[in-house]
């Protein structure tokens, strides 16, 4: 199908899906992969775990990447349960825009900026980011954004970004109207 799951297993570190990053130990987690050459907007994916329910939710993927989702509800298992695909519910968005000469981002220490380069007042300026795993997949199915409203014609909007990195950060999506 579009959406491939890879592996299943359980984590211990901390919980990012809520972005409360509290420590957790013997989560579920799934790594899935996007394969339907669209941008996966928003997901759920419903499996049993030997015999429990379980859904793990995903936003913000783009086509041919990876992720590792921890379970919504942080169920704890041990590594030898038996996973089983229930369901799934996928939204897909086309015409999404990763990079753009529109708009030149940059970091500076916990605030991402935008600066407007287009030559027009641009509106609902908003970057959506994704935290990157040890191996290079994305982290967590929860998609972080960084709303920076308006900007005028060469105008440079500043705003926190608590859990971008520059090390182990991707943007994922930016959006804004003319």
């Amino acid at each position: 199908g579009e959406i491939e799951i890879n592996e299943f297993g359980c984590f211990s570190g901390e919980y990012v899906e809520d972005g409360s990053n509290i420590p957790v130990k013997n989560v579920a987690a799934m790594r899935i992969t996007n394969r339907s050459g669209r941008f996966l907007e928003y997901g759920k994916i419903y499996v049993t775990i030997s015999g429990k329910e379980a859904v793990f939710t995903v936003s913000a993927i783009p086509p041919w990447k990876s992720v590792w989702i921890l379970e919504e509800n942080k169920t704890e298992i041990s590594d030898t349960e038996q996973f089983n695909f229930v369901d799934s519910v996928i939204s897909y968005k086309d015409n999404v825009v990763s990079a753009t000469d529109k708009i030149r981002l940059s970091v500076d220490g916990d605030y991402l900026i935008a600066e407007n380069m287009s030559g027009k007042t641009l509106e609902n300026i908003t970057v959506y980011y994704k935290n990157l795993h040890s191996d290079g997949r994305f982290f967590g199915g929860i998609t972080y954004r960084v709303s920076f409203g308006t900007a005028g014609v060469g105008e440079a909007v500043k705003k926190l970004a608590g859990h971008y990195s520059t090390d182990s950060s991707e943007i994922v999506r930016i959006d804004w109207q003319e």
